[in-house]
């Protein structure tokens, strides 16, 4: 019986991570920016701060305001998706090798 290689998972657990570590990058920004209007301020995506001297600020895009955001979910998703076609691959070849 041959052995799989670890790397497949390993690379699969990191792309998983990455998007874990958007994910939380983008839901502290959320959590901040409702907790700022339930104080009734206005939040400021750019500092991700809350101001209550201003009426209204124009909301940036993501890839604006928070870069990293969007790095961390494409590497996530290249990584998962790399590594779930490897493993796909792999099942496949060993299926047809054994028939």
């Amino acid at each position: 019986m041959k052995e799989r290689s670890i790397a497949p998972f390993i690379i699969l657990g990191l792309g998983g991570m990455l998007c874990l570590a958007g994910l939380l990058l983008y839901g502290t920004e959320a959590i901040a920016a409702d907790l700022c209007l339930d104080r009734g301020g206005v939040f400021d995506y750019l500092r991700g701060v809350c101001r209550g001297n201003i009426t209204n600020l124009p909301v940036p895009p993501l890839s604006q305001r928070n870069p990293i955001v969007l790095l961390c979910w494409t590497a996530g998703a290249l990584l998962i998706t790399a590594s779930a076609t490897t493993l796909i691959l792999g099942k496949k070849r060993k299926s047809r090798a054994e028939s």
